[in-house]
């Protein structure tokens, strides 16, 4: 499917990738930094924390809900693909943008309470 989105041959992606799950990995690590981006553009124009942080949550979720086949390559069961130093990266980033968040707000904790509100967008 990929290929055929991107107008080449079945087997062009294995010209640059070693294997489906190095294809995986990259488009993994590129999903994140797009969600990264999302959260940032959604939060850039406001000042208030509170209002930051909320406008962050909305575009997470969006993200999540717009692009469904990317998150579950994300946040899937596919976890082996967080063992990947650019994939990790690119994760941790996205998370920071929420842990950055919560501490604007003036939590004491920022790090627990990032991670219960994590959760809670988790299900």
């Amino acid at each position: 499917a990929l290929a055929r989105a991107c107008e080449v041959s079945h087997t062009a992606p294995y010209r640059h990738f070693s294997n489906f799950d190095a294809l995986q990995t990259a488009v993994a690590a590129a999903c994140f930094r797009r969600l990264t981006a999302a959260v940032r553009a959604a939060t850039a124009p406001l000042f208030e924390p509170l209002a930051r942080l909320e406008a962050g949550l909305g575009a997470y979720l969006r993200f999540g809900v717009t692009h469904p086949s990317w998150y579950e390559l994300m946040f899937g069961r596919k976890h082996t693909l967080l063992r990947d130093a650019d994939v990790n990266e690119a994760s941790q980033e996205a998370y920071g943008t929420l842990v950055e968040a919560v501490a604007a707000c003036g939590v004491a904790d920022p790090g627990t309470v990032a991670f219960a509100v994590w959760s809670a967008l988790h299900g």
